[in-house]
């Protein structure tokens, strides 16, 4: 965990990049936490952290999805802040 609570993480920034440009193109990254992990290059429990952490803070959203059955399918992952000077 990071010892400062207002800097982000080499893996935390890594996510945060990928999906607030995923947010920015398609309105949101959706992925499961495997493909996140692919795409940022880091270990799949890494990225949960992560995820957690971006959560906490409120810089990412995460909305579960499921088929009509109720199968879980593949999280859409938001950047909920607008970078500066937009």
């Amino acid at each position: 965990m990071n010892s400062n609570p207002n800097r982000l993480t080499p893996t935390e920034r890594d996510v945060l990049r990928h999906v607030a440009a995923e947010t920015a193109l398609r309105g949101g990254a959706v992925c499961s936490k495997r493909d996140l992990a692919e795409v940022v290059g880091r270990n799949v429990k890494t990225v949960d952290h992560a995820v957690t952490s971006l959560r906490s803070r409120g810089l990412v959203e995460v909305e579960a999805r499921f088929d009509d059955r109720g199968g879980q399918l593949a999280s859409r992952y938001r950047a909920t802040f607008s970078p500066p000077g937009e």
